[in-house]
């Protein structure tokens, strides 16, 4: 036991050790490091070896920590626009993932009745408005003529869209229709509010759309992505709050001032973003007048942004204020993607020549640049830490992962030593009713009914010892199962399987009650489904297990298993149906997540360990196919699930 647990610790230990070597070995953190020793470097030889005088020496640092402040800037875009982009890749994953599904459905469907009959294209499309895996993240249906056919919201469904225009003006339908033509698919992005009436709030709407030549549709999902503009604008609040912390403890001389405006508006507003003066802070620059110009301040100084010599004007002092005689320089750097000012300002007299001479020199010299090169690292460090994990979070993400990982492994090694003693006494149970049976009962005088009732009772007693020393063997089973996927060790075979043995195979091993017997039904829906490859025995798992799923949940009824080819999708499908008691609608989207049990809430049966269905989906998905359930509550379930056809079937299909 001290051995495992010192492994534990040690494994804790190696896994914080090398997520902190992946941070500070990363580029981004060894560019800023670089960056900031040459710049340090440079400091320092320009001081001692003084090529330069002074005074441009301390114009140069100034000019250099504004720069730096607008590296930080574009360090914060660069992040923010990476995490945007992340976000929205992510989302046009799901679009595509959801849209094929919903594909493979229709083809199915078609492939059932062998022709697109007006009955099976109402049925179809009566489904595909259903079709969705969130409020948000759903399928929708659109003919050649722009004409609505299928949609969650039914008051869209029959709208001809043709003439529909987003906030921009542009006929974002027509433009669908016409790039899935051409295209085959795609994705577009466009702001709506539903056509005129409808009363639908604005949103910014992500689609992923495919042709469908067969049906003559444009099938294609959809999302809002409001949430991600909310996201980023959130995150970018937070990053200006840092940066606003860090530009504070900077201070170049010990009365400059670093500071970023906006861009002027249409209201004719430019809004002080980061001030050293908080109460300046949020308010218009473009009305602050320098009384010797009477120009805006902010008219002079975008005028110099990005100019080498800045603007040269008089200001007055904190100690002297409304007295503009102090002579002060500000450079400007425009950042564009942000539309900011980024401004640093300084009063001559406190990097001039005889300032520079009358304060001690060569020790103040040192202090100065010491100060400068310090706080420019320390920012740099900072804002790079602060979008690559806080300490606090990267801590906690270090901790959760450990003790998930600790939590693995303590799963296994108990489920290992568990299974054993409990195969004993399962072996042993099995062992004692045959023997009972065999040796013992024809010793045993039945007639006396107290002696024939203790004689059931010990059967009983060792049948439910069998039974649930079975039923804990699965649920062991089930654990070590999901140790592996979850730890990526989970190692799939390649048998050639044929899928009509397979479902038969299932029926066999599956043992319905007896009247339950008849119920089975399996049907082909194409004599020439091709074979798939991947691990027999959990294929197996997973129809065994959506079998056992319907048995359980449907007292009467038939339960159908369905196969079928699509020779678009090049994918085989496997369906079984029950009609029993259904799936509420606000569980569908639950039912493939660990520890998601239907119980009694909504059916008399027991609800089982919650694992099965989450380790079918892990299954499936292992092998390259998708899982989905449909549901409607009172009349039944049918669980879909695809895999991939064996590769080089479709070359012998065309042979």
């Amino acid at each position: 036991m001290k051995n495992k647990i010192a492994s534990h610790n040690r494994s804790s230990y190696h896994f914080s050790f090398n997520q902190l070597i992946d941070i500070f070995a990363s580029r981004a953190f060894i560019k800023y490091v670089l960056a900031i020793v040459v710049m340090i470097i440079a400091f320092f030889g320009i001081y001692f070896l003084k090529k330069e005088d002074n005074y441009e020496i301390k114009k140069s640092i100034v000019r250099t920590v504004l720069g730096n402040v607008y590296e930080m800037v574009s360090s914060i875009d660069h992040d923010l626009r990476s995490n945007k982009e992340l976000a929205i890749q992510e989302k046009k994953k799901e679009l595509k993932n959801l849209t094929m599904m919903a594909e493979n459905y229709i083809n199915f469907m078609d492939e059932q009745t062998g022709a697109n009959s007006g009955r099976n294209s109402n049925k179809i499309l009566e489904t595909i408005s259903s079709f969705k895996y969130t409020e948000d993240n759903y399928v929708f249906i659109i003919d050649n003529n722009s004409v609505m056919l299928a949609h969650p919201d039914s008051k869209l469904v029959g709208h001809r869209f043709a003439n529909a225009t987003d906030s921009d003006g542009n006929a974002f339908v027509t433009a669908m229709i016409d790039a899935a033509l051409r295209d085959g698919e795609g994705y577009s992005t466009f702001k709506w509010s539903g056509p005129t009436g409808t009363g639908m709030k604005h949103e910014t709407k992500l689609i992923y759309f495919k042709y469908l030549p067969k049906q003559r549709w444009i099938i294609a999902s959809g999302i809002n992505v409001n949430d991600i503009e909310v996201a980023v604008n959130n995150m970018k609040s937070i990053a200006i709050d840092n940066l606003r912390q860090r530009i504070r403890e900077i201070k170049v001389t010990k009365t400059s001032a670093i500071f970023i405006f906006s861009s002027i508006n249409t209201n004719n507003i430019s809004t002080i973003i980061i001030h050293p003066n908080k109460r300046m802070e949020l308010t218009n620059i473009a009305q602050i007048i320098n009384p010797i110009t009477k120009l805006t301040l902010y008219e002079e100084l975008t005028s110099v942004a990005d100019k080498p010599d800045g603007l040269e004007y008089k200001l007055d002092k904190p100690e002297d204020p409304d007295n503009y005689v102090y002579d002060t320089i500000t450079w400007v750097r425009y950042y564009k993607p942000f539309d900011w000012y980024i401004c640093v300002t300084v009063y001559k007299d406190d990097i001039s020549v005889y300032d520079y001479e009358r304060q001690s020199s060569s020790n103040r010299n040192y202090k100065f640049i010491l100060r400068i090169a310090l706080s420019l690292f320390v920012m740099s460090l900072e804002m790079w830490l602060f979008f690559s994990m806080s300490s606090k979070i990267l801590n906690r993400t270090l901790e959760l992962k450990a003790i998930n990982e600790r939590k693995t492994s303590f799963l296994s090694n108990v489920s290992h030593e568990i299974r054993t003693p409990l195969a004993s006494v399962r072996g042993f149970a099995e062992l004692i009713e045959e023997s009972f049976d065999d040796r013992l009962l024809t010793h045993i005088d039945m007639s006396d009914k107290k002696v024939k009732r203790t004689v059931d009772i010990i059967r009983d007693n060792i049948t439910i010892i069998i039974s649930e020393s079975k039923r804990l063997t699965s649920l062991v089973n089930d654990v070590l199962d999901i140790t592996k996927m979850e730890s990526g060790k989970m190692h799939w075979k390649k048998d050639k399987i044929n899928v009509q043995k397979l479902l038969m195979h299932a029926i066999s091993v599956t043992s319905p009650p007896d009247e339950r017997k008849n119920d089975m039904k399996v049907e082909v829906n194409n004599d020439n489904i091709p074979e798939t490859v991947g691990d027999y025995d959990r294929i197996l798992q997973v129809v065994i297990n959506l079998i056992g799923n319907a048995l359980k949940f449907s007292t009467a009824g038939d339960i159908t298993l369905q196969a079928g080819y699509c020779n678009e999708s090049n994918q085989i499908t496997i369906s079984v149906s029950d009609e029993g008691v259904g799936i509420p609608k606000d569980k569908l989207d639950k039912v493939f997540e660990k520890l998601t049990q239907l119980n009694e809430t909504h059916t008399a049966k027991p609800g089982g360990t919650g694992l099965g269905l989450y380790i079918c989906k892990e299954i499936i998905e292992g092998h390259g196919g998708k899982i989905l359930v449909e549901s409607t509550q009172g009349k039944g379930s049918t669980f879909h699930f695809t895999l991939p056809v064996a590769k080089g079937y479709q070359d012998k299909l065309e042979n």
